[in-house]
């Protein structure tokens, strides 16, 4: 926890420098937003593990404030890489239907706020068969799904665009670094798989998380964050030629 607490504060460090950086702002910017998400979600399980049953108002803020959003991960790789690759790219608003899936990180927390506001009205009676938290339980369990395979599909696009690249550029920095940064997360989607398929088994999904937790999945993140923060860093000072567009 320890651990995951520093690379939760070394990403929010991060964030604010590339945020702050004034050349090559559009990359920059792409990389703070995807290393601010990856810290979010590890800021979750470090909350859910150190401060989980203190008190009635962390439970009702934790099912109401989203932190974990993994469905725009995917397209901000994409577009980052894009972007470095190609400076005068630009994520506008006809991009913005490539986030529109963050929806199914948010279901959770709308059905809460909506459950609450009918409570409050008297709308839902004790009678109610509906069990919110068994509902919460088995959605976050399985929406790992489409954002283990958002992310998978996002980086099959985003290495056929370096490919593609290389055949018009020749190999320089930022070639490089976006080889390395897709490679990253080709390493971690892959070990992501392999804890969530036991995950999604009922029978051996009460077991790895007893034995291991999400400590398979989030330590790797957390090295994600330091590498991605440091090299993200020294390639935004660079300076480049302008290359073919993609």
């Amino acid at each position: 926890n320890i651990i995951i607490l520093l690379g939760v504060i070394q990403g929010i460090i991060t964030t604010i420098l590339l945020f702050r950086i004034k050349v090559n702002q559009r990359a920059n910017k792409l990389l703070a937003w995807l290393i601010l998400l990856i810290s979010l979600a590890c800021l979750n399980l470090f909350l859910l593990q150190t401060l989980e049953n203190t008190s009635a108002l962390f439970d009702v803020l934790e099912a109401i404030i989203p932190l974990v959003i993994i469905m725009p991960i995917g397209p901000l790789i994409y577009f980052y890489v894009k972007t470095i690759l190609n400076p005068d790219f630009k994520v506008d608003r006809s991009k913005r239907k490539y986030f529109y899936s963050i929806i199914l990180d948010v279901v959770p927390n709308l059905v809460v706020i909506i459950y609450i506001i009918f409570g409050f009205l008297g709308l839902i009676n004790n009678d109610s068969n509906f069990d919110l938290g068994n509902f919460i339980s088995v959605y976050n369990q399985y929406v790992d799904i489409p954002r283990w395979l958002s992310l998978v599909i996002y980086l099959t696009f985003t290495y056929q665009l370096i490919s593609k690249h290389q055949s018009n550029v020749k190999n320089n920095a930022f070639t490089k670094w976006a080889k390395n940064f897709t490679f990253g997360f080709i390493i971690f989607s892959i070990i992501w798989f392999f804890h969530l398929v036991p995950y999604l088994i009922p029978s051996l999904s009460n077991l790895l998380l007893s034995n291991v937790g999400w400590y398979p999945v989030y330590i790797p993140l957390i090295v994600l964050v330091y590498w991605l923060g440091i090299n993200g860093y020294i390639i935004s000072f660079k300076t480049y030629k302008k290359p073919s567009k993609i």
